[in-house]
This record gives structure tokens, sequence and C-alpha cells, in this order.
């Protein structure tokens, strides 16, 4: 299961979210616009389906590797 939402910021701005499962874990990750918040989850699902995905976490600690 896999969406996007609208969410307020703190300047009641407009803020767009996606939000995933993998492996039965949730996601969420802050987008700019309702445009990139589609394209994003759209990659984020044909890199599930390839294999591909590398989790939020796995990302951040490969950088800290690479400092």
């Amino acid at each position: 299961m896999a969406h996007v939402s609208k969410r307020k910021d703190r300047d009641g701005g407009a803020v767009w979210w996606i939000d995933y499962y993998f492996e039965g874990k949730r996601y969420r990750q802050k987008i700019g616009s309702m445009k990139k918040a589609g394209e994003a989850l759209a990659q984020i699902r044909v890199k599930i389906a390839t294999g591909e995905f590398v989790t939020p976490e796995e990302l951040r600690a490969q950088k800290k590797v690479r400092k």
C-alpha cells in the first residue's frame, strides 16, 4: 500500500508526502510538489518490484561510511 498526501507546514503552506510500506515497515518521505511526489512514489514502486530498493536507513548508513 502506498499513497501521496498533502499536509500543512508550520507556515500554513502545503507540503506533499509519500507514504509506503516495504517488508512490513512503514516509510514516509517529505517531497516538494504533488507532481514530484507522484514521480518519486512511482520510482520507489519500480525499484521495489525489480529488487533495487534501498531503504532510507541503508542510504544514511552508506553516506556515513563514505565520509
